[in-house]
């Protein structure tokens, strides 16, 4: 750039006037470079993502994740929705790819692949979005899970089915009694997924046969959280099960409101959201004790009322969940709590069930109009990195966490349509940043001090 200005200007221009291209152009340089900086600090220029997710997976009888994926519905077998990765620069989305109908689920992750569901299953390339696979599915119930060479899968038609990850074959099917919209999870060898039956199942890897199943009150419709040897399930009978993950017997249950979301384990703690109030539930993993909980109701006005929280992310000790709201959608609706006590930090703009990942935290809503609003907040701060609209066949997106992996952002909108996007959207809007205009107006004033300096000086000894 600085060379270009210098080109333009000419050799018959005078000192002065070359100072202050040089001051224009170094101004512009430092501008584009601290709007990023401000942003977000630091991230990576990378393309390719294929070059950031490994070709395989360490992770042969395991959903959870192993470096830069996101395996499962949830991130991790504890549901965090939260990854280590190193957020990519982009001006626009990566690529979108039509599933060719309508539901909500969350797509994995693994080994440079997307798995998501549609009229079909879908594998797709990770970098261009171009299909590798599809498997026919006539009702795809749930989230897909990857688990080395597996992927496995619920069914609407009862079943859950295991497929190659690499070649889509079909490897086996267990049938069930009622609809899977429970999204599995993978943890030693075994599957464990809920079913409309009221039973938890859990299945053999390998073979698809059963080990055990534990028969609650209710559909189970969520998806089990795997920690420390425990099996933690939330269901329609409007109770928290603990279970024995190698014999399925119950070591605790803890009754309250009717649940819609799964739960989230983090440093020995239960996160829950409800829809039928909007409250968030912290219980003590071990012995399901309450620990806190916090109503959002009791910040609403007359003017807004809070009816619903969504299931929660949890990152350093921070937990971060979203609510519904009468008369301010996705407006002023992302909160982060502290993790241990229930304090309200910070309240940002969001919606739906938030993702963490290279500090930034993600979330977005449907609004009228066919528009979806994709927000980027600090996950210390709240303070707005940016925001991008996209424009899509339904004004509604599900309550599921958006995957992130590769340092882009993957999610499905309830028409048919999954995107990739790079974490760091640069073309999309800017925030005002408090304090910015007066640093930068001070660094100009600095920058043409030392300009005009260092041309008087040069003239002086010319003389």
């Amino acid at each position: 750039m600085i060379e270009t200005v210098f080109r333009a200007s000419g050799r018959n221009r005078s000192c002065r006037t070359k100072a202050i291209c040089f001051l224009i152009a170094i101004t512009f340089t430092f501008s584009s470079v601290t709007v990023v900086s401000w942003n977000q600090g630091c991230f990576s220029r990378v393309t390719s993502i294929s070059k950031l997710l490994s070709s395989d997976s360490s992770n042969t009888t395991n959903s959870n994740q192993s470096g830069d994926d996101w395996p499962m519905y949830g991130g991790d077998l504890a549901h965090t929705s939260s990854v280590t990765t190193t957020p990519v620069q982009g001006s626009q989305p990566t690529w979108q790819f039509d599933t060719g109908d309508s539901d909500w689920s969350s797509p994995a992750i693994s080994g440079g692949r997307v798995y998501v569901v549609g009229t079909d299953l879908f594998c797709l390339n990770v970098t261009t979005g171009a299909t590798i696979w599809d498997q026919a599915m006539n009702d795809a119930g749930s989230a897909p899970a990857v688990a080395g060479d597996s992927v496995v899968i619920g069914s609407g038609n009862a079943s859950v089915l295991c497929f190659d990850a690499v070649t889509g074959q079909l490897i086996w099917n267990y049938v069930t009694g009622g609809p899977v919209s429970s999204s599995p999870a993978v943890a030693n060898g075994q599957v464990f997924i809920g079913s409309g039956d009221a039973n938890v199942y859990c299945l053999n890897l390998s073979n698809g046969t059963k080990i055990w199943n534990y028969t609650t009150n209710g559909p189970v419709d969520e998806s089990p959280a795997i920690d420390n040897g425990r099996a933690l399930v939330e269901n329609n009978d409007g109770n928290v099960y603990c279970l024995n993950d190698t014999t399925g017997s119950r070591l605790w249950n803890y009754t309250t409101y009717t649940y819609d979301y799964s739960p989230v384990v983090a440093d020995g703690c239960i996160y829950i959201g409800t829809p039928t109030i909007p409250e968030l539930l912290c219980l003590n993993a071990t012995t399901g004790t309450f620990v806190w909980s916090f109503n959002f109701q009791s910040i609403s006005t007359q003017q807004s009322q809070q009816f619903e929280c969504f299931q929660p992310a949890v990152a350093n000790g921070r937990v971060y969940t979203a609510t519904l709201e009468t008369g301010a959608v996705g407006i002023n609706n992302l909160f982060c709590l502290n993790a241990s006590t229930g304090d309200l930090l910070w309240r940002g703009d969001g919606d739906y069930t938030p993702s963490i990942g290279g500090g930034l935290v993600y979330d977005l809503f449907g609004a009228p109009m066919n528009s979806m609003y994709l927000f980027c907040e600090n996950a210390t701060t709240g303070a707005e990195v940016w925001n991008y609209t996209l424009t899509i066949n339904v004004g509604i997106i599900g309550g599921v966490p958006i995957a992130i992996a590769g340092g882009h952002l993957f999610f499905k909108e309830y028409g048919n349509i999954t995107y990739c996007l790079p974490m760091m959207l640069v073309a999309a809007s800017p925030p005002t940043v408090e304090g910015a205009p007066s640093a930068m107006i001070a660094c100009i004033f600095f920058l043409a001090g030392i300009t005009v300096v260092v041309v008087e000086r040069r003239k002086i000894l010319a003389r």
